[in-house]
C-alpha cells in the first residue's frame, strides 16, 4: 500500500520529468526520480520530527480522572486524552475542544458575523 506522502512525492516528481524516448533517458529519469523521492522523504521526516517535539511541549488542563499516580498539585497534563477541555469527535479519531454554554452565550450576544 502506498502512503499519502509517497503519493505526493511521486506526483511532484512526475510533473518535473519529461516523457522519455529511449532506454537511456528512461534510466536517467528513474535515477532522478529516486533522488527526488529521497529528497522529499527527508523533508517529510524532518517535519515529522519537529512536529513530535512541538506536541510534547503542549500542556493541557488535566481532567483529574486518570491521576491515580499524580501529586495533588497536578493540574496539567501533556496527554490530550486526559485534557479537561478536549473530547473525542463523533468519529472517535480526533480530539476537539469542548464548547461550553458560556461560549454559546457569548456567540449569541455578539450576533451574526459580517464580512466588511
Amino acid at each position: 500500500m502506498i502512503s499519502e506522502a509517497d503519493f505526493i512525492i511521486y506526483n511532484t516528481a512526475k510533473k518535473r520529468t519529461k516523457v522519455c524516448d529511449n532506454a537511456e533517458t528512461d534510466a536517467q529519469t528513474i535515477v532522478s526520480l529516486e533522488k527526488e523521492v529521497r529528497y522529499y522523504r527527508n523533508i517529510i521526516e524532518q517535519m515529522e520530527r519537529v512536529l513530535v517535539r512541538n506536541v510534547e511541549n503542549i500542556m493541557f488542563l488535566c481532567d483529574r480522572r486518570a491521576c491515580d499516580t499524580c501529586l495533588k498539585e497536578c493540574k496539567h497534563t501533556s496527554d490530550i486524552k486526559h485534557a479537561e477541555n478536549f473530547q473525542l469527535s463523533m468519529g472517535g479519531k480526533r480530539f476537539i475542544e469542548k464548547e461550553t454554554k458560556a461560549y454559546f452565550k457569548a456567540c449569541q450576544a455578539a450576533g451574526p458575523e459580517r464580512n466588511t
